[in-house]
């Protein structure tokens, strides 16, 4: 998905929200026509980015602060994105408002969440109901929630894409994987790229601002 956003950019200033150790920002940062910042509330996790970028000897800006009132100019940005953000709060909206005041006309938002109908996800919402979920509040999405929150805040969709899967015995998506994949590799491709937006673990949205 980032690819995709970027794949006509000449310069382009990028932003990671709840960038933790910021793994995709310092790959971005690799490129020099790139500006990449990354912004997280955990001192420790900007830290460690930090680290990163030391070790691999890239320019990396870390901010710390709130990615609902981040302290950016409005319309700076060419791409926002966000991997297991947004499902952490009960309220998206301002997270949502915010990405539409700091992406510059044009520009792109990926937004990563886990995906409603998976049996992982499912498990999750059910230990969620019941108290005993250790890491905190999680909101599921289908593409339909993610459309219809984007079109909200003056976005649309263009591509939608599922990935990952959880295994074990539990995971019946896992397990047609690993029956059918080694006969259909070709067929098994597609179906992930065609429809796995819709069953798989997690759904990676690209988004424009209008």
């Amino acid at each position: 998905m980032l690819e995709q956003a970027l794949a006509n950019a000449g310069r382009a200033e990028i932003l990671e929200l709840g960038c933790g150790p910021a793994g995709d920002a310092l790959n971005l940062a690799a490129q020099r026509n790139f500006q990449v910042y990354g912004l997280d509330f955990s001192t420790q996790a900007l830290a460690q980015a930090a680290a990163g970028a030391r070790v691999l000897g890239r320019s990396l800006e870390l901010v710390r602060g709130d990615v609902r009132r981040t302290p950016f100019a409005a319309e700076k940005f060419d791409l926002v994105f966000s991997q297991g953000l947004l499902e952490h709060f009960p309220d998206p909206d301002p997270v949502w408002r915010e990405m539409q005041r700091i992406i510059k006309p044009g520009g792109y938002a990926v937004v990563d969440v886990p995906q409603t109908w998976n049996p992982y996800t499912l498990a999750k919402a059910w230990h969620a109901c019941k108290g005993d979920w250790p890491w905190g509040w999680e909101t599921h999405y289908t593409v339909a929630d993610l459309r219809r929150a984007a079109r909200g805040h003056g976005f649309r969709l263009l591509a939608a894409r599922g990935y990952g899967y959880r295994g074990g015995w539990g995971d019946v998506t896992d397990l047609a994987r690993r029956g059918l994949q080694p006969f259909f590799p070709a067929g098994w491709a597609y179906l992930e790229k065609k429809f796995g937006a819709h069953w798989m673990m997690n759904v990676a949205v690209l988004l424009q601002k209008s």
